[in-house]
C-alpha cells in the first residue's frame, strides 16, 4: 500500500496526523526565539593585558611575545596576531571555522594562567574573550533628572539587580551620573605623631567593612545562623573606627584623618538630548530571546518609574525589538502576500475553486509544519530564516500542483473515479516530485556542510528552504490525494482552456517548432545569452559583505588622541551635539556618551524623514 492509498483509506488517521503536525508547528513557532540576525559563530578570540605606563617596545617584548608563544600549541588555530601599544597588549587568535570557540577560550585561559608568573608584576589580570557580534546592548534607557547622584543610586541600587535577575541578561552597564563614596584623607603629620602609616589604615578599613559568619546555634528544635554585621553604613561609623598604635594608645580614625561623604571620580558621562543623564545598557547572552528580554526589561522599568519622584524621567534611547518586530513583520507580510498571489494564479489556471482551495490550504500547512522542524533544529526566528521561507513559498505549491494535475489527468483521460485517480495519480508522481525537490535541496547542501562565513550567514536560510520543501512533499503525498478523493468530482476534471492560455500555447508551439528546425542557431543563442549575462553581471553588479539597512538612525563615533582627559571628550561631544541640533530634520539625539577609559565619543541620532537620511548622515 502506497502512502497515497493509506492517506485515502485512513483519512481520519491522516487528518489527525496532519492536525497534530500543524499544532506542533504552531507551538514551535510561538516558542522560537526572535532576533534580527542569526547567531554568527566568529572563530576569533582576544587576549588583552594592561600594563599601565609601559612603552610599546617593552609591552611587545615582555607581554605580547610571551602570550603568543604560550598559545601556539592550541588545536585549531589558523593565525595569531599581536598588537602592542602604550600600556596595552592585544593578541588576536583566529581559529579555523568549525572550531568550538568556547572550548578554545578555556584552553587559552589555561595557557595564559601558566605564564602569569613570568609577566611583569604590575600587569593587570589578562582579559580573555571571544568575538560575539551580538554582544551589543539590545535596549538602552536614559535616566534624567535634577540630581545625578540620586539618579546613579536609583540605577545601581534599585534597578540593576532586578535587571540582572532576568533570564538571558548577561550584562547591565551603567554610564554617567555621580557615585557616592566615603573619602578618607589622612593627615601625614598626625600619622607620624601616633606612629601609624597609610598601609595600616587601609588594612583596618578593609577589616572593618565585612560581615563575618560565625556558624549556627541550636535552640530546642530550631537552628539559627549567627554572623557579625560589620558593614559600614554611615560616615560617622567610619570616623569612629578604633585604631590602636604600637604603644597601645586607642584613638579613632577621625583623629588622624578627614572623613567625608563625596562623589567618586567621574570616568564616564552620558547625556539625553543635551542634558546630563544616567545610561543603562542591557546586553543579552548568546542564546537568549531578544524580544522577550526587552519585554521583561520594560516591565521592570515601568514599575521603577512609578516608584521614583516625578522629576525623574525614564526614556528609551535604543530598542532592538522595534527593528526585529518590524523586519520580521515585513518578511512575514511578504510571505503572506506571496501565498495570496499564488492562490490567485492557481485559480486563473485551474479554473476550479475546489482544486484551488485544496492547493491553497496545502501551502500555509507546509509552512507551519516547517516551523516544527526549525524549532527542533534550534533555529531562531530572524530575517534570514524567514527569507528562506519566503523564497520557498513559490516552490511549495509545485509538488501539490503536479499531484493534483495528474489526478485531473487520470480522471479526464483514464476515466477513473476520484478515489482511484487520487491514489494512482499521487503514487505515480511520488518519485518525480521527490527527485525534483532533492535537486533543489542539493543546491543549498554545500552551504550547510562546508565550514565558512557563508555557512554562518545562510545556515538558517538553507534549513528553512530544505524543511519547507520536505514538508511540501509530505503534504503533497498525503493531504492532496486525501482531499482530492473527498472534494473533487468528474465534472471538474474537464476544464476548457481560456482564450489567454490558448493564445500562449499557440505562440509557444510556433516558437518551439522554429527552435527545433534551427537547432544550431538555438544553441548559439542560448550560449550567447549566457555569456552576455555573465559579462553584464560582472560589469554592473556591485559586491558587498552585507546589504545596507535603513533603520532611520545613525551614529557618530570618534576616538580622541591619547593623553586627553574626560572633560576634553565632553566638550567635543557637546560641540557635535550642537551641530546636530541645528538640523531641523533630526527630532532628537537620544544618547551622547563619553568614556575616559578609551576616550571615545559616541552620539546616536534619529532622522525623521527618509528623504533626509542620506543628506543628514553626510552633513
Amino acid at each position: 500500500m502506497s502512502i497515497a492509498q493509506f492517506s485515502i483509506k485512513k483519512s481520519v488517521t491522516t487528518s489527525l496526523i496532519i492536525i497534530t503536525m500543524i499544532g506542533a508547528g504552531l507551538i514551535g513557532l510561538f516558542n522560537m526565539r526572535s532576533q534580527l540576525l542569526p547567531n554568527f559563530n566568529i572563530p576569533v578570540a582576544l587576549v588583552q593585558i594592561t600594563w599601565s605606563g609601559a612603552a610599546p617596545e617593552d609591552v611587545d617584548k615582555l607581554v605580547t611575545t610571551e602570550v603568543q608563544d604560550a598559545i601556539k600549541g592550541i588545536d585549531g588555530i589558523d593565525s595569531v596576531t599581536g598588537y602592542s601599544s602604550q600600556g596595552s597588549s592585544t593578541v588576536v587568535i583566529q581559529f579555523n571555522y568549525g572550531t568550538d570557540v568556547d572550548d578554545a577560550v578555556s584552553d587559552i585561559q589555561t595557557k595564559v594562567n601558566n605564564i602569569k608568573s613570568s609577566l611583569p608584576d604590575d600587569t593587570e589580570d589578562p582579559y580573555i574573550s571571544k568575538i560575539d557580534i551580538n554582544a551589543q546592548p539590545i535596549i538602552i534607557y536614559n535616566l534624567s533628572g535634577k540630581d545625578l547622584t540620586s539618579l546613579y543610586d536609583i540605577a545601581d541600587n534599585q534597578i540593576k539587580s532586578s535587571l540582572e535577575k532576568i533570564t538571558g541578561v548577561s550584562e547591565v552597564e551603567i554610564t554617567g551620573g555621580l557615585e557616592e563614596e566615603v573619602r578618607v584623607s589622612v593627615d601625614p603629620d598626625k600619622l607620624a605623631v601616633y606612629g601609624l602609616n597609610v598601609s595600616s589604615i587601609k588594612t583596618l578599613l578593609s577589616a572593618s567593612n565585612i560581615n563575618m559568619p560565625l556558624g549556627s546555634v541550636k535552640s530546642g528544635d530550631k537552628e539559627f545562623t549567627v554572623k557579625i554585621k560589620g558593614e559600614i553604613e554611615s560616615v560617622e561609623e567610619v570616623k569612629n573606627i578604633v585604631i590602636t598604635n604600637s604603644e597601645g594608645m586607642k584613638l579613632t580614625l577621625g583623629d588622624v584623618a578627614n572623613v567625608e561623604l563625596t562623589t567618586a571620580d567621574i570616568t564616564s558621562k552620558s547625556r539625553d538630548n543635551g542634558k546630563d543623564s544616567v545610561r543603562i545598557a542591557i546586553t543579552k547572552s548568546e542564546d537568549a530571546n531578544t524580544v522577550e528580554i526587552i519585554k521583561e526589561v520594560k516591565e521592570i522599568m515601568d514599575k521603577a518609574q512609578k516608584s521614583v519622584s516625578d522629576d525623574v524621567k525614564f526614556t528609551v534611547a535604543s530598542d532592538d525589538s522595534v527593528d526585529i518586530n518590524q523586519s520580521i513583520g515585513n518578511v512575514s507580510s511578504s510571505a503572506l502576500q506571496g501565498i495570496v498571489l499564488a492562490t490567485i494564479i492557481l485559480f486563473l489556471f485551474l479554473k476550479n475553486m475546489r482544486a484551488t482551495l485544496i492547493v491553497a490550504v496545502a501551502l500555509p500547512t507546509s509552512v507551519v509544519v516547517a516551523f516544527l522542524f526549525l524549532y527542533v533544529q534550534g533555529i531562531t526566528l530572524n530575517i534570514i530564516s524567514l527569507m528562506g521561507l519566503s523564497l520557498g513559498v513559490g516552490m511549495l505549491v509545485d509538488n501539490s500542483i503536479v499531484v493534483i494535475d495528474n489526478i485531473y489527468r487520470r480522471m479526464d483521460e483514464e476515466k477513473e473515479d476520484k478515489v482511484t485517480a487520487s491514489a494512482n495519480g499521487a503514487s505515480e508522481m511520488a518519485i518525480p516530485i521527490v527527485t525534483s525537490t532533492l535537486t533543489t535541496v542539493a543546491v543549498f547542501l554545500p552551504i550547510v556542510v562546508k565550514q565558512g562565513m557563508a555557512r554562518e550567514i545562510f545556515h538558517d536560510m538553507s534549513y528553512s528552504i530544505t524543511y519547507s520543501l520536505a514538508a511540501s512533499i509530505i503534504i503533497a503525498l498525503t493531504f492532496i490525494p486525501m482531499a482530492a478523493s473527498k472534494f473533487l468530482d468528474a465534472k471538474s476534471a474537464a476544464v476548457k482552456e481560456g482564450k489567454y492560455l490558448k493564445f500562449v500555447k499557440e505562440k509557444y508551439v510556433i516558437l518551439l517548432e522554429k527552435a527545433l528546425r534551427n537547432k544550431v542557431k538555438t544553441i548559439l543563442i542560448a550560449i550567447g545569452t549566457l555569456i552576455l549575462s555573465m559579462v553584464l553581471g560582472v560589469m554592473t553588479l556591485k559586491t558587498e559583505f552585507m546589504p545596507s539597512m535603513d533603520s532611520g538612525e545613525y551614529q557618530i563615533s570618534g576616538t580622541l588622541a591619547k593623553g586627553l582627559d574626560l572633560e576634553k571628550a565632553n566638550r567635543i561631544g557637546k560641540e557635535v551635539e550642537t551641530l546636530i541640533n541645528r538640523k531641523l530634520y533630526i527630532p532628537n539625539y537620544p544618547q551622547g556618551k563619553e568614556t575616559s577609559e578609551s576616550l571615545n565619543v559616541a552620539i546616536a541620532t534619529a532622522v525623521i524623514c527618509a528623504e533626509f537620511r542620506r543628506q543628514a548622515a553626510w552633513k
